[in-house]
């Protein structure tokens, strides 16, 4: 013998429905909630090293102030000279060697040559840049 489902009921089928949906909606609020948690925890991360990094600069902001009104009263040194390192010197400017010139065979009667031409020469000294 079996159950033969004639008309359903919709207060009970509303109910089950009803049921679902909650469930539902509580899963998504609490999957908002864990990353609306995550995302705060981020935040005061980077809110701690951003007021770290702000700390410091303020501190070399006052080293600075305190340098440049020393120097300009005449009792301290530099403050850019102190900051740089005494052997940061650029090395001197040496130009490259220079390859010789191929010599090539002289060209038979009078016609113009782009290897003897003043632009030829000037194309070889600017070829190393």
């Amino acid at each position: 013998m079996g159950w033969v489902v004639t008309r359903w009921r919709t207060d009970r089928l509303a109910a089950l429905l009803d049921e679902d949906a909650r469930a539902s909606a509580r899963q998504l609020l609490w999957e908002a909630e864990r990353d609306a948690e995550r995302v705060r925890a981020a935040a005061v991360r980077e809110t701690g090293s951003a007021a770290e990094t702000l700390g410091a600069i303020e501190r070399l902001g006052v080293e600075l102030r305190e340098g440049v009104r020393l120097y300009r009263l005449g009792e301290g040194t530099d403050p850019l000279a102190a900051a740089a390192p005494a052997e940061a010197k650029a090395p001197p400017l040496v130009p490259p060697e220079v390859a010789p010139r191929p010599r090539r065979r002289p060209r038979a009667g009078s016609r113009a040559s782009l290897h003897d031409s003043p632009l030829a020469a000037m194309m070889r000294a600017t070829a190393g840049r």
